[in-house]
């Protein structure tokens, strides 16, 4: 949690406290952005039915990681050191992980300088690498538009 206010999610570490302190209140939404409340909403819903969260056996979705990935391209884009920093070390993991991951963490930079030709991110993708970046500059368009 500590870390998660350094890199500047205030908002959403306060309420994860108040969840945490028994709030179970819709009102956590209030005042945070679009990310966070998606964040609030799912640890509420789990909370208030377990069977809505995803079993600890199921394969994740690795698509799902677009939106928040796309945030930090962006905010990288803008010139956030701290998003800067993040996506470095995620780039750096990805890299060791080897196959799409590792075509990934070659390509971030250039969607961090604006590229959003999938085609150009694309060329040493597999399907599911192509997937994600697919959903990622959908993503970006979102918020380039913003």
């Amino acid at each position: 949690m500590k870390q998660s206010e350094q890199n500047g999610w205030l908002g959403l570490v306060a309420a994860i406290r108040k969840i945490i302190n028994g709030n179970r209140e819709n009102s956590l939404l209030a005042g945070l952005d679009e990310e966070d409340q998606v964040i609030i909403d799912a640890i509420l819903k789990g909370i208030q039915d377990p069977t809505s969260l995803p079993k600890a056996d199921q394969q994740p979705d690795a698509t799902a990681a677009a939106p928040m990935l796309a945030q930090l391209i962006s905010s990288a884009g803008r010139g956030d050191h701290d998003a800067v920093i993040m996506l470095g070390g995620m780039a750096e993991q990805m890299s060791k992980a080897g196959g799409d991951l590792a075509s990934l963490s070659a390509v971030i930079k250039n969607m961090v300088d604006g590229e959003r030709s999938i085609d150009k991110l694309c060329t040493r993708m597999g399907p599911q690498g192509e997937s994600l970046i697919t959903a990622i500059i959908t993503e970006l368009s979102k918020l380039d538009v913003h």
